[in-house]
């Protein structure tokens, strides 16, 4: 477990990037295109699957326990807002969704990253480490006989 505590934060990026263009991307090689569209057996498409759905779990997971509603309706906003700004600044267009093929991907993979890193995030940025959270297996009470 300390080796996963030591990978950097943009390695997490990267890997969250991978599950969602491998989930789905507008090239058609993708899980989507794998489990929908090809001829692979079945039994590659449920090992696929399988492996897939445990990663995708443990992410939002992690998401929802580190933001919950508060962050991420901020992440939304912030989202948004900068779409807005954007458009505002004649480099986006709401008309064009077919650029979100390829940007949808990088939003949720960096809103992936934040959850997923979002203690570790939250320790350098305040310099405090929470000592017990009812989610953490280390405030489980121990008993010695």
């Amino acid at each position: 477990m300390r080796f996963i505590n030591r990978v950097p934060i943009a390695v997490w990026f990267i890997v969250a990037q991978a599950l969602c263009y491998g989930a789905w991307n507008p090239t058609g090689m993708s899980l989507w295109h794998l489990w929908f569209a090809s001829d692979m057996p079945w039994s590659i498409r449920v090992l696929s699957g399988g492996l897939f759905t445990a990663i995708v779990i443990m992410f939002l997971t992690e998401t929802w326990r580190s933001l919950g509603w508060i962050g991420l309706t901020l992440y939304v906003v912030i989202v948004v807002a900068t779409l807005a700004v954007l458009r505002d600044l004649g480099l986006f267009e709401w008309s064009s969704l077919g650029s979100v093929q390829w940007w949808g991907q990088a939003v949720l993979a960096t809103l992936l990253t934040l959850g997923f890193q979002g203690g570790r995030i939250y320790r350098v940025m305040t310099g405090r480490v929470p000592v017990s959270s009812p989610h953490d297996v280390s405030a489980v009470p121990h008993h010695h006989n």
